[in-house]
């Protein structure tokens, strides 16, 4: 892991404007895990009032640009959004790779 944080490029502050705007302030899990914006997969199908950003980024694969999405699990107020994204980006898979207790991912 210490050549992994080595070549890993170092996330700055103004990489996460987008994240950090006050009105997606309440879509991050965590103020220390954002998405840089370079990578935000932007949700097309738009849902009354709410924007089109989600806390995810788009991540390439060894063949491909922007093969996978990586994402927080959803909050109770951003299940919507997580389902809008799998619809938007026509995600067939879904792996959970966090130690959560199944019983607290059902909002």
């Amino acid at each position: 892991f210490r050549t992994l944080n080595m070549v890993t490029p170092t996330l700055r502050v103004e990489d996460c404007s987008i994240a950090l705007l006050p009105r997606n302030h309440e879509k991050n899990r965590c103020m220390d895990v954002l998405p840089p914006d370079r990578c935000l997969p932007f949700l097309i199908t738009i849902d009354g009032e709410s924007s089109n950003y989600i806390n995810a980024a788009l991540m390439d694969s060894y063949k491909q640009p922007s093969a996978f999405i990586v994402t927080q699990h959803p909050l109770p107020n951003t299940v919507k959004d997580f389902w809008r994204l799998v619809l938007d980006y026509h995600c067939t898979s879904i792996v959970m790779l966090n130690d959560v207790d199944p019983a607290q991912l059902c909002p």
